[in-house]
């Protein structure tokens, strides 16, 4: 039985490679959904290939899909991908898996992206969206430096950036009750104390 069961996987594995392809995207859809759920080594290795392949398309549904599995595993190849890639929809994609992922080796990259103008002068359009999602994908991670950047950015030119960094300046700074009046029974005067 477990020959069986070994060799259906395998050529199921083939199967969704070749589905991966497919120019409907239902059956696209349906692939990526059984990769979800069998979500192993191998499916996450798939589906790196194809982010990594010269599909633009098929590289950020794979990628979107690597970012609902979070593997740990794919955090240096996504960050290669990151670091080498051009076109601003596979930024955007890496930079949301990466924040889902939420590895704090991803930090630095993310912060790089969000504080060095030098970085997307490659980038003809979408600097600002790119932005925007490492900023998000930071605000995801749950690390004192994640939290320290995006403070950092209160101020940034762009509103989106600096929305997520208020609401996380909110979230790490919460209010403090205010002091409560009490008029205490010692006081003749009828002066009034307060307590903390």
């Amino acid at each position: 039985i477990l020959d069986v069961i070994e060799g259906v996987t395998r050529d199921l594995k083939v199967e969704l490679a070749q589905t991966l392809g497919d120019e409907n995207p239902k059956v696209r859809q349906a692939a990526f959904r059984l990769l979800e759920r069998l979500n192993d080594t191998q499916a996450v290795e798939l589906l790196l290939e194809r982010a990594e392949g010269n599909d633009p398309r098929l590289a950020v549904e794979s990628i979107e899909c690597l970012g609902k599995l979070k593997p740990s595993g794919a955090v240096g190849r996504l960050l290669s991908l990151l670091q080498n890639q051009k076109k601003s929809a596979l930024l955007v994609g890496c930079c949301r898996a990466l924040g889902q992922i939420g590895d704090p080796a991803c930090i630095e990259p993310l912060t790089k992206i969000l504080t060095q103008k030098g970085l997307f002068s490659r980038l003809k359009s979408g600097r600002a969206e790119v932005r925007a999602t490492a900023a998000y994908a930071l605000s995801q991670i749950s690390h004192p430096r994640a939290a320290e950047v995006l403070i950092s950015l209160e101020n940034d030119s762009d509103p989106r950036v600096r929305e997520v960094a208020q609401k996380v300046l909110k979230s790490s700074h919460p209010k403090k009750p205010a002091p409560r009046i009490i008029n205490h029974p010692s006081q003749r005067d009828g002066a009034i104390k307060t307590q903390k």
